[in-house]
């Protein structure tokens, strides 16, 4: 007899954490309500299995227990994040003696914006960053001063990681808790050296400015690292209404791209699995690093390792199971992730391409289409149904071509991150940094490309920001490949035309 659904224990794990730590958001606006929900979701499948425990595998008992401790283990992080998230000693508008480290530093309209991390206020250690905002500071702060410390007396704003049922997933990502205002004048600095992730991203950063220019090279440090300060927010904009702006923030793409380069090369040197396994760790790491091991790309990279590990010991990949296991490790030590926009897009990218490649690639084959095109296309179709949910709820926006446009623009995206990754390494050697020009060229056919697309009637459709349009990840599962049911089609048909009818009250409202 054909199951439902197979039981996969990372999925199961990943799921009851993602419940969980929605109960723990109830709780926080209604307690009782949250405590009951919280309650149910961690005692009753332990329950069940305690009753039935004769007639059920020992796997699948082993992973309801270990799942419940791990739900008390984030629930408790979840808490901690939220009443440790401002020191209570600590009040907005009042004024204090801050320090600081200079982590990074731009201009904005009218003053030089700086990110201050490893804070003391009131010579007292605290968590998170700061933004300082430098009034009158003309030349006096450039990329030179990061990693130089700074101290000043002024009055500090607090930024609110969580605001009734709303969570701040800028904030989140950002780890900006606190924001200042100060004339040039009032703020003492200490030259310093800077921290090696520092100054190796202020090198990369020169290296792409100076050999590429302003706007390809500050594109290029975007692609490659995830920092958008050096993007015009002309050219980020621009990138976001085409429907391509997760280029801009490293991701599961970037560790894909990084992944068949280094798949290439390994196959070329014939390298047997187990050091090409090592070696391809040790660069995801690296890059991660790089990176600053942002949510979306730890969990690229984990699923990466995962599968890589099954391959290497002759195990069967399962690849919905390998993104159950990185989210399930990624939220319980972070169970704010959940609401980072993020890591949000990343799981429900790489989930709608697991759940939706087969189903299209199968459909373009029956129309005879080639299947490297055609995969291409299936790819591209399920991951901007893997964004679209999320797209809607954080931005409020639709990109009416992102799906064209993402088919017609990923060879030239891949060929992008690519070349400045490759064209990066060989300027490391002496006289060669001029390769980087010739990635800058691609980086430039990329924007003009984007900037186009931005200008297309339409292109943006604002729509109303609503959790309910999270539940389309639970429709694409039950009309997926994974999914087995009698009245399959009869369900695809009415969830379907549900979910349109809330897509277009929700364009309207």
């Amino acid at each position: 007899m054909r199951k439902l659904v197979n039981f996969r224990s990372f999925v199961y794990s990943a799921v009851l954490l993602i419940l969980s730590i929605i109960a723990c958001l109830v709780a926080l606006n209604i307690a009782w309500l949250g405590v009951i929900l919280l309650s149910c979701i961690i005692l009753i499948p332990s329950i069940i299995v305690l009753i039935r425990r004769g007639c059920i595998e020992k796997y699948k008992i082993i992973t309801v227990f270990l799942t419940s401790i791990l739900c008390v283990i984030s629930s408790i992080a979840f808490f901690v994040k939220v009443y440790t998230w401002i020191p209570s000693e600590i009040i907005q508008t009042y004024t204090y003696h801050i320090e600081g480290v200079i982590e990074d530093c731009y201009d904005s309209k009218d003053a030089k914006i700086l990110t201050l991390k490893n804070l003391k206020i009131e010579n007292s250690k605290v968590k998170g960053k700061m933004l300082l905002s430098v009034y009158n500071a003309h030349d006096s702060f450039d990329d030179s001063c990061i990693g130089y410390k700074v101290s000043f007396t002024d009055a500090i704003q607090l930024n609110t990681l969580v605001a009734d049922f709303f969570i701040n997933s800028m904030v989140l990502r950002s780890d900006i808790r606190y924001l200042a205002s100060i004339n040039n004048k009032k703020i003492e600095v200490t030259a310093q050296l800077p921290d090696l992730l520092s100054s190796v991203n202020v090198f990369i950063k020169h290296k792409f400015i100076d050999n590429m220019g302003d706007v390809s090279g500050g594109i290029a440090y975007g692609i490659l690292t995830g920092n958008k300060n050096e993007i015009s927010e002309e050219n980020s904009e621009a990138f976001s209404i085409a429907g391509v702006a997760h280029i801009l923030a490293v991701s599961g793409l970037h560790i894909g791209f990084l992944m068949a380069l280094l798949m290439f090369i390994l196959k070329r040197l014939r390298l047997k699995r187990l050091p090409s396994y090592i070696i391809s760790a040790i660069v995801l790491l690296l890059y991660a690093f790089l990176a600053g091991f942002s949510p979306s790309v730890t969990r690229a990279v984990i699923m990466c390792l995962i599968g890589g590990g099954a391959v290497l010991f002759g195990e069967r990949k399962d690849a919905f199971n390998a993104l159950g296991t990185a989210t399930t490790v990624i939220l319980t030590l972070s169970p704010f992730m959940l609401f980072d926009v993020g890591f949000v897009m990343s799981v429900g990218s790489v989930f709608s391409i697991i759940n939706f490649q087969p189903i299209f690639f199968r459909g373009l084959k029956k129309i005879n289409i080639p299947d490297k095109l055609s995969n291409s296309i299936a790819i591209s179709i399920s991951a901007q149904l893997g964004i679209l949910p999320p797209s809607m709820y954080f931005f409020g926006t639709l990109q009416t071509y992102s799906v064209i446009v993402n088919i017609v623009l990923m060879p030239l995206i891949a060929m992008a991150f690519i070349a400045t990754f490759i064209a990066l390494l060989i300027s490391l050697i002496p006289f060669l940094s001029f390769v980087l020009s010739f990635a800058g060229s691609v980086i430039q056919i990329l924007n003009t490309a984007a900037s186009f697309c931005a200008t297309l009637p339409f292109a943006q459709i604002a729509v109303h920001e609503s959790s309910i349009v999270m539940l389309l990840y639970a429709y694409y599962f039950v009309i997926g490949d994974f999914f087995n049911a009698k009245n399959k089609k009869t369900i695809a048909l009415i969830g379907g035309m549900l979910a349109l009818l809330v897509i277009l009250l929700l364009m309207f409202l």
